[in-house]
């Protein structure tokens, strides 16, 4: 299939907000000024409320500080069980019914509430055979990213609020070698990474005070206020500064090469010297026979020097040997980290048995680290015998 190449141009493009915050914080307040700055019209503006209600507390409320008073907006209101289908089917009812920006208040309960996405997780593990959480989320998974898309997909400006709670990280002090908890900040209550599928995404806290986590329109770096109405209009100025959604004439493909070039001799030697690298560095018996060979080739040529005059023998002085490095203290290595990727890909991602993201979560939950680059070089066995189970599962 011939791939369509042409000039990058930002277009016109709907806002997706995210608000995340404490109880208390003013999460829906800033949400519907925000709603009414991007269209500048009550029936425009719709909610979505799984608050038990509260969501309808805020019509003809005066705003304080601002010349505005809160009209009368569209509700549609989600119980529980908060299943990922019934915020699908309450984004195109919405949509149906001519509205131009959405709230959804709150996204949290889609992740943690009853019937949510961990809630289901944890009932379809508790209720299989086997007990295998790992499997649980291949069911799952696609029903969150099924509301991701509508969410994504929509013709309407989308803003969605998050409940956020204070994260913690188990560390190592340095001085004393002793673990501790380090406070790290506000984490919202969705998937992780969630802030990521949205153009902007607020953090507010108890005062009403917002700034940007993330912003792609740049709009908001930096900045500390309280959302209102001009938040909104910012946006919308921002985004009808964009080109139109037009045709734009696209480049040729490049014709496809006649005959595959060569690669030079230099090329492969250096190939295979990468090789032989990623292979000492696996930990194998075969490996070690490789870091042999490697420091053999390493090993410069000693000339030869005729003897000299035997000097006096002077006693030596004890030297303190060096400290050994265990193999396991030794952290995974980039080539390595890029192995586990293509393994993932090769089993589970290309088959469809399941998704780069759910697997890595996995993966770190099953060797409780943080991120592939927390692993240990003595550990890439474990996790290439684990990744052929968990495909098998």
């Amino acid at each position: 299939m011939a791939i369509a190449i042409r000039k990058a141009s930002r277009k016109k493009v709907k806002a997706r907000i995210a608000i995340s915050g404490p109880s208390g914080s003013g999460k829906t307040m800033s949400a519907l000024l925000i709603a009414y700055g991007l269209v500048g019209d009550w029936n425009k503006v719709g909610i979505i409320d799984t608050e038990e209600g509260s969501g309808e507390l805020y019509v003809g409320t005066h705003v304080k500080g601002l010349n505005v008073v809160i009209g009368e907006y569209a509700y549609a209101r989600i119980s529980s069980p908060f299943s990922a289908d019934k915020y699908v089917d309450a984004i195109k009812a919405m949509e149906s019914y001519g509205i131009e920006a959405i709230i959804i208040d709150s996204l949290s309960h889609a992740w943690s509430g009853e019937g949510g996405i961990l809630d289901k997780h944890g009932k379809i593990t508790d209720t299989s055979k086997s007990k295998n959480s790992y499997t649980a989320w291949r069911t799952i998974t696609p029903q969150h990213n099924a509301l991701v898309e509508s969410m994504l997909q929509s013709k309407m400006h989308v803003i969605a609020t998050m409940r956020s709670k204070v994260e913690y990280a188990q560390t190592k002090d340095e001085t004393t070698g002793k673990t501790k908890i380090e406070k790290l900040g506000m984490a919202s209550i969705q998937k992780e990474g969630i802030e990521y599928e949205f153009t902007i995404a607020f953090d507010i806290d108890i005062e009403h005070i917002a700034h940007t986590s993330k912003d792609r329109t740049t709009l908001f770096d930096g900045l500390y206020f309280k959302p209102s109405p001009e938040t909104g209009k910012a946006y919308i100025e921002w985004a009808n500064s964009g080109a139109a959604e037009i045709n734009i004439p696209t480049l040729p493909p490049t014709p496809p090469k006649k005959e595959a070039e060569a690669i030079p001799v230099e090329v492969e030697e250096i190939r295979e010297e990468l090789g032989e690298v990623f292979e000492a560095s696996m930990g194998t018996p075969a490996a070690e026979a490789t870091k042999e060979r490697i420091a053999d080739q390493a090993q410069p040529a000693v000339p030869t020097v005729p003897p000299s005059p035997v000097a006096p023998t002077v006693p030596q002085t004890p030297t303190t040997p060096p400290p050994v490095t265990q193999e396991g203290d030794k952290l995974i290595l980039p080539a390595q980290i890029k192995f586990i990727h293509t393994r993932i890909n090769s089993l589970l991602v290309k088959p469809g048995r399941c998704d780069m993201e759910t697997t890595k979560t996995c993966l770190h939950e099953e060797f409780k680290v943080a991120s592939l680059k927390d692993l240990k070089a003595s550990q890439v066995n474990d996790v290439l015998a684990w990744l052929n189970e968990f495909a098998k599962e």
